[in-house]
């Protein structure tokens, strides 16, 4: 019976590792991929498309910067 307990222990304890590593790795790649964008992608094609872009996804009305993917960075 105590090494039943024992070896469901230690098997808990290596499942709830292999999650955190899971989510961990998955979490990084994630972060790495992401764009940073404040308008969907496929919005400009030069600069002055982000000035309607940005005041009506991110509600600031100075524009921003078009990014390779199509999308706008706003400025605050």
């Amino acid at each position: 019976m105590r090494k039943t307990i024992t070896r469901l222990a230690k098997g808990l304890v290596v499942l709830l590792f292999a999650t955190a590593i899971s989510l961990g790795l998955s979490r990084a790649l994630t972060a790495s991929t992401s764009l940073d964008c404040d308008t969907p992608t496929g919005i400009c094609t030069n600069n002055d498309d982000c000035v309607d872009a940005c005041w009506v996804y991110n509600g600031t009305m100075f524009g921003g910067e078009c990014q390779s993917s199509g999308c706008c960075m706003c400025l605050e």
